[in-house]
Order: C-alpha cells, then structure tokens, then sequence
C-alpha cells in the first residue's frame, strides 16, 4: 500500500520507505559510494568526454575574448565617430532651415523682378 502526500513532500533516504511502503533494505542507492556507479558504467567514459569537449568550450572562449579586446580600439574608434555623425533631429533641423532659406531666397528674386518690372514701366 503506497502513501499518497497531501501536500509536497521531499523524498529523502529517510522517509523514501514510509513514502513507498517498504523497508530501508528495498532503498537502492542512485549511485555506490566510491565513485563506482552501479548503474552506468560508461558514465567514466561519458565524464571524459564531456570534460574534453568542455576544454574545447574554454579555449574558444579564450579564443573570443582575445579578439573582442583586440577589437575594443576598434568598437571605441566607431563609437566615437558616431557620436559625431548628425542625429535624425539635426538633419530635420537642417531640413526645415534650408527651406525657410530658399522660400525667402525664392521670394527676394520674385520681388526684386516685380519691382525691377515696376521701375521699367514707370521710367
């Protein structure tokens, strides 16, 4: 007969019996003491290369680190030259001022010919 928590219970070596209905001698280890694994035994085998690849992971990463501080003189030279490039606002700002300029520039010539034509006229 298994016993069925109400609430969340942590299963630990001790109350693992009382929880499954069985005697301490029923518990079996998930792994011997010692290292030596009962249940798997090419985890030694799967250990060794997992660490080799991770030493593969480690020297790319190196590798990585290495050329984005070669690169930082670089990325500080770009950032500094973007800092002197105009903004979205700066061009609009210019936008609008060259035309307010050329509508008076616009509007100079157009006076002056009808007043040029005026002074014809009268003379």
């Amino acid at each position: 007969m298994t016993i069925k928590p109400k609430a969340p219970v942590i299963v630990t070596r001790e109350n693992a019996a009382e929880l499954a209905g069985a005697g301490p001698e029923n518990i079996e280890p998930r792994l011997a003491p010692g290292g030596k694994g009962p249940h798997d035994p090419d985890m030694e085998a799967r250990v060794a290369v997992l660490e080799t690849h991770m030493e593969y992971v480690r020297s790319d990463l190196k590798d990585i680190k290495d050329a984005l501080k070669a690169n930082s003189s670089v990325l500080a030279q770009v950032s500094g030259n973007l800092k002197a490039l105009p903004t979205k606002k700066d061009l609009w700002d210019w936008k609008i001022q060259w035309t307010i300029i050329s509508l008076g520039a616009v509007a100079l010539i157009v006076g002056g010919i009808i007043g040029g034509l005026d002074w014809i006229k009268t003379h």
